[in-house]
């Protein structure tokens, strides 16, 4: 198709210029002069991983480039080198990479790059979600002035936090004439905490 076809030529192009700048900067399938193809990434190549010498301010940009061009051409080894060499990202784009890195591989290698992943905030193990999913951010608006109504009410939170929330997803709740309970919070990086205040906001309060 023409714009797939223009948009391949057009990352070709800001390879081009970003390695012409960069001395000794290698993408993956890149060959230096009297060398080898450069690695693939975490743990698949066979020489020390060496981090990109571009300035910090350039070091996002070049991760959503490798992310633009391991969508383009689908070879995940752009994901997996920037995730080897590249310094100074965001925890959200080296999420974002990773979790892209998950797709389309077998279990031995969902688990090698969990473990490259781990202690950076926000991340997962296991199956990656589908590609083009999104999290949701789910709001619980109670009433606690009556206590027939409220029982109702966090018995249906509760079942809907537990069944239909996933680990990515954000929770709030609010109660009516008295403000936020808690606020809209990851379910992964407490889950048993948010389930426990609402389980103890079954109890009369507001106006």
């Amino acid at each position: 198709e023409p714009l797939l076809e223009l948009t391949q030529r057009a990352a070709s192009l800001a390879v081009d210029c970003l390695t012409a700048s960069s001395p000794g900067l290698l993408l993956p399938g890149q060959v230096p002069s009297g060398g080898t193809a450069s690695a693939e990434g975490p743990g698949e190549g066979e020489h020390e991983p060496t981090s990109v010498a571009l300035p910090p301010s350039q070091h996002a940009d070049l991760a959503k480039l490798c992310a633009a061009l391991a969508a383009l051409r689908g070879d995940r080894s752009f994901l997996l080198w920037a995730l080897e060499r590249i310094p100074n990202l965001g925890a959200e784009q080296l999420v974002g990479l990773g979790v892209g890195a998950k797709r389309g591989v077998d279990a031995a290698e969902v688990a090698r790059i969990d473990r490259h992943m781990q202690g950076v905030q926000g991340w997962y193990d296991g199956e990656p979600p589908p590609a083009g999913a999104s999290s949701k951010v789910i709001i619980f608006l109670i009433d606690r002035t009556w206590l027939p109504i409220l029982e109702v009410c966090i018995k249906s939170i509760k079942a809907i936090f537990q069944e239909y929330v996933n680990d990515r997803d954000h929770v709030g709740l609010y109660s009516l004439g008295e403000g936020c309970v808690f606020p809209p919070t990851q379910k992964g990086l407490d889950a048993g905490g948010l389930f426990k205040q609402i389980c103890d906001a079954q109890q009369i309060g507001g106006e």
